[in-house]
């Protein structure tokens, strides 16, 4: 779910960022052009691998803690 989260937010961010700096490069024209289908389509392929790459990053992990007995994957060595 952070995975899902954080991706959506950066593709957000991302979002506007390049809309604001095509309007600022291209005026009006910007939006008139705008292939929305397009941008839609990619923003939704670029939210699917930022939830499998958070997936893929936590389940390594989780895996190797399931392994283990659980006072020996609670414990904290320093």
């Amino acid at each position: 779910m952070q995975g899902l989260i954080g991706t959506s937010i950066g593709l957000i961010i991302g979002s506007l960022l390049a809309l604001f700096t095509s309007w600022y490069t291209y005026g009006h024209y910007a939006f008139t052009y705008l292939p929305t289908g397009s941008v839609v389509a990619r923003g939704g392929i670029a939210l699917l691998f930022g939830f499998l790459l958070s997936v893929l990053g936590a389940w390594y992990p989780a895996k190797v803690a399931a392994n283990m007995e659980p006072a020996v994957a609670m414990s904290t060595n320093e």
